[in-house]
Formats: structure tokens, C-alpha cells, sequence
């Protein structure tokens, strides 16, 4: 008889009492509830509360997102608008700087036609001068050789300058004469 009884005790230790039963599922019945009732909507509500968040940071971060595309498209327009302007700017400054370079080579070639007239008049103002000088000398030598050929020294000076006057005449028209060919065979 030990032994079945044994055996009894042995299986009893497994299976809990009925009153252990019933009072453990009053006692799960009873936290369901308290849980249910108190627990569970404040943790919908917390849970709730957080998602609401969760929805206000993705707008957030959306509205953000349209924001930095449109200040970038901002970005990208004035950036376009100020590589136009600065084109624009290059282009004025050759334009600008090729005016400048043709008035400067306008302003030079004035300058050496002023040069060039100025040389000329100075060398036509030398060539007169020398032509005078010149006629003045020829003249003297005139007067001295045809008065030695002559034999006798002209006495007035009246007829004196009217001999080298008529020699200076004779020459230039020779020496125009010689010019106006020397000019055609050019």
C-alpha cells in the first residue's frame, strides 16, 4: 500500500488543488480587468501620443525636404542669373576694351599725322631757309665771277641784285623743270 500511495502523492504534486483552481483564475480575472481598465488606455494613449509624434516629425521633415528643394532651386536660379550676368559682364568689358584699344589707335595716328606735318613744315621752313641762304651765296659768286669775266666790278648795287635775281630765276625754272621729270618717271 505504500507504494499506491506513494504514487498518489507523486501525481497530486503536478495538479494544483480546485481551490488553487479558482481563486488563481478570480485573481487572473481580476488583473485582466484592473489591466484593461487602467493600464491599457493609458498605453494607448502614450502609444497613441507617440505616433501622433512620429506623424508631426514626418511632416516636419517633408515640409523641410519641399523647403531645401525650393531653396535650392533659388540656389540654382541666381546661380544661373549671376554666371549670365558675369557673361554679360566679360562681354561689356571686351566690347569696352576694344573701344579703348581703337580710339588709342585712333588717338596714335593723329598724333603721328600731327608729328609727320609738323617734321614736314619744319623741313620745308629748313629748305627755305637754306634756299635763301643759298640763293645768297650763288648770288655773291655770280656777282664775283661775271665781274671777273667781265673784267670790271659792277657799281650799283641796283644792277648787282637785278643780275642775281635773273640768275635765281633761271635756275629755279630749271630746277622745276628737272622736278616735273623726275616726278613723271616715277
Amino acid at each position: 500500500m505504500h507504494t499506491v500511495i506513494a504514487e498518489d502523492v507523486g501525481t497530486q504534486l503536478f495538479f494544483p488543488k480546485d481551490y488553487d483552481l479558482i481563486w488563481s483564475t478570480v485573481v487572473l480575472i481580476i488583473l485582466l480587468v484592473v489591466f484593461a481598465k487602467f493600464v491599457m488606455p493609458r498605453l494607448n494613449k502614450v502609444m497613441d501620443e507617440r505616433a501622433k509624434k512620429i506623424q508631426g516629425q514626418i511632416a516636419e521633415a517633408t515640409k523641410a525636404k519641399q523647403e531645401a528643394e525650393a531653396a535650392k532651386k533659388k540656389y540654382q536660379d541666381r546661380l544661373a542669373q549671376a554666371q549670365a550676368e558675369a557673361s554679360k559682364i566679360r562681354d561689356d568689358a571686351r566690347i569696352e576694351a576694344s573701344h579703348i584699344l581703337e580710339d588709342a589707335r585712333t588717338r596714335a595716328q593723329v598724333e603721328a599725322a600731327a608729328i609727320t606735318d609738323n617734321a614736314q613744315k619744319a623741313i620745308d621752313s629748313q629748305k627755305q631757309q637754306a634756299m635763301q641762304s643759298l640763293k645768297k651765296d650763288v648770288g655773291a659768286l655770280a656777282t664775283t665771277l661775271a665781274g671777273k669775266i667781265i673784267g670790271t666790278q659792277l657799281a650799283s648795287g641796283t644792277a648787282q641784285s637785278s643780275m642775281i635775281d635773273s640768275l635765281i630765276e633761271e635756275m629755279e625754272k630749271e630746277n622745276a623743270a628737272s622736278g616735273q621729270s623726275g616726278n613723271g618717271s616715277h
